[in-house]
């Protein structure tokens, strides 16, 4: 991958960790990782117990060739992750 394809963490603490060096061999290797499992016979629009699929998940950390792959794949999203705060639940 080059350095186009590098996803910049903004988080301090990533950068300070090294995280930035990892994230193209982590994509990488879960692209691979995907490959293998579609190739074997997984479902791409299996969901996770909160209703979520590798496609929301893929999006989520922003691994364009593993988004790219499921798509062709005929990967769907799954349910809408909330944008809004979670409410405070009341003590009554």
């Amino acid at each position: 991958m080059d350095e186009s394809t590098t996803i910049r963490p903004k988080s301090p603490a990533l950068l300070s960790q090294g995280y930035i060096d990892r994230v193209p061999v982590l994509q990488a290797l879960t692209l691979e990782a995907v490959q293998i499992a579609a190739e074997l016979g997984a479902d791409v629009n299996a969901v996770n117990t909160d209703g979520r699929t590798a496609l929301d998940a893929a999006k989520a950390l922003r691994y364009d060739s593993v988004v790219k792959f499921l798509v062709q794949k005929g990967a769907k999203s799954g349910r809408p992750i909330r944008q809004e705060a979670p409410k405070e639940v009341s003590d009554k």
